[in-house]
């Protein structure tokens, strides 16, 4: 199978979950990163492993159907306590 086959059936099985589950290191794998961009179009829940990036951080930029880049935002929180 060629990879817009691939793409295909992906799509046409994602189209039918209620979730996807990102874990590892997905942020470097172009079939998680094209699965996240479907779950985002389909309105499908995105659960993520603790720990890995946030996928509401990720800005997804395609050319067509090609992926031509991955911007990822890191968010950091900083606790100061205010003393009396």
């Amino acid at each position: 199978m060629i990879r817009s086959e691939h793409m295909k059936v992906d799509t046409t099985a994602l189209s039918q979950c209620t979730a996807i589950y990102l874990f590892g290191d997905w942020i470097k794998s172009e079939g998680c990163l094209f699965e996240l961009q479907c779950a985002r179009q389909f309105g499908i829940e995105i659960l993520r492993e603790q720990g890995t990036p946030n996928p509401n951080d990720v800005i997804l930029t395609y050319n067509g159907s090609k992926l031509v880049s991955v911007e990822y935002t890191v968010r950091i929180l900083l606790n100061y306590e205010q003393k009396d």
